[in-house]
């Protein structure tokens, strides 16, 4: 798939419009045909629903945020055209776009993730700088979050290989402060990317959707160390919601740090010793179409007639701040999944629902 330039304004100024997360986007994109129609018709959609619409980026300001990119030697990676992760196009909530600085043409790699603790030990860095260097020498880019610890680690071993840096905040941004020469150094080496726009804060809320970032990017995710309440952890699960491998290297009882990747085990991670047990592993998973096809799936929406208007209520009305997945939502509320996707769509971009990393739905507060 090839866009053109008015395509591709019109999909950053529809991405950055407040309340379209990727699943209303491509609800929007599939019933409208294109992101330059969704943009003309959003506001009267939203009015209709008795809400005002979200501020829609001027033409403008996408322009300025392409042009500022560019100056710093980056591009926008559209999801599915042939420089896109296939990967990640084969996730749910995968974002349209990505902004990207360096080596874009890693995406087309077969891909590890490697994350543990920011806290690490020496032995776990050491392991970590061991497997990172074995798996990248065998053809895998290397995928991490630049966080401290681990994640240093993993992309210091990987620069010679190929690595690639998933940032929480705009791609722009350098956190953590003393990670600043890797960000340059992965920027000329490797790859950096980000869902976020230029110049957006690193926070806490950002870290669960660069998680899934981290995950979706990958064949399989690797957690060295991690305690019980890790963001590492997050990532696993995220990494065996969307059907990818989850590998961990067992720890001691007695140390806090390996106390979530001895859970990870425990609930049916593979135990790992060495590299090539997880180069064995990931052996024929190199084409996406390994994993079931829930992206397309949910992609995939029917025309929808009827006036939705009593499910919409149906819905919030089941609804709490407490996030539920779309399967019991679905079931109690007997809408079919072409009806659901529509009426969650209209719900969110009018701002009465929010969606959650993992796809969870809640009420927003």
């Amino acid at each position: 798939m090839t866009l053109d330039h008015d395509e591709k304004l019109a999909r950053l100024r529809l991405w950055r419009t407040p309340r379209v997360g990727p699943a209303t986007f491509a609800n929007l994109m599939q019933r409208f045909g294109s992101a330059q129609e969704a943009l003309e018709r959003l506001p009267g959609h939203v009015r209709a629903l008795g809400r005002t619409p979200p501020h829609i980026p001027s033409r403008e300001a996408a322009i300025r945020e392409i042009e500022t990119l560019h100056k710093m030697g980056g591009r926008f990676i559209f999801a599915g055209t042939p420089e896109a992760s296939r990967l990640l196009d084969h996730t749910p909530d995968a974002p349209p776009l990505l902004a990207t600085l360096g080596r874009v043409e890693l995406l087309q790699r077969p891909t590890l993730a490697i994350v543990g603790s920011r806290n690490a030990s020496l032995s776990g860095k050491t392991l970590t700088r061991s497997f990172a260097e074995a798996i990248g020498q065998a053809g895998y880019a290397i995928i991490s979050g630049l966080a401290k610890g681990i994640d240093t680690a993993a992309h210091q071993a990987a620069l010679p290989t190929g690595t690639i840096a998933v940032v929480a905040g705009g791609i722009d941004v350098i956190y953590p402060r003393e990670n600043a020469a890797l960000h340059q150094q992965i920027a000329e080496q490797g790859l950096i990317v980000s869902e976020q726009p230029l110049g957006m804060p690193t926070s806490a809320r950002l870290f669960p959707l660069r998680n899934r970032l981290v995950s979706g990017l990958t064949l399989g995710t690797l957690v060295v160390e991690a305690g019980v309440r890790s963001g590492s952890l997050i990532t696993a699960r995220l990494a065996a919601e969307q059907g990818r491998e989850v590998f961990a290297i067992p720890g001691s009882p007695l140390e806090g740090r390996a106390e979530g990747s001895n859970l990870l085990i425990k609930q049916g991670a593979t135990l790992v010793s060495n590299a090539q047990e997880i180069l064995t592993a990931l052996q024929g998973l190199h084409d996406p179409g390994f994993e079931d096809r829930r992206r397309q799936d949910q992609l995939r929406v029917e025309p929808v007639a009827q006036d939705l208007s009593a499910l919409r209520k149906r819905i919030l009305d089941v609804l709490s701040i407490q996030g539920v997945g779309i399967d019991a939502l679905t079931q109690e509320c007997q809408g079919t999944p072409a009806q659901m996707q529509t009426a969650l769509a209209d719900l969110e971009v009018a701002g009465f629902i929010i969606r959650t990393p993992g796809a969870l739905i809640a009420l927003h507060p």
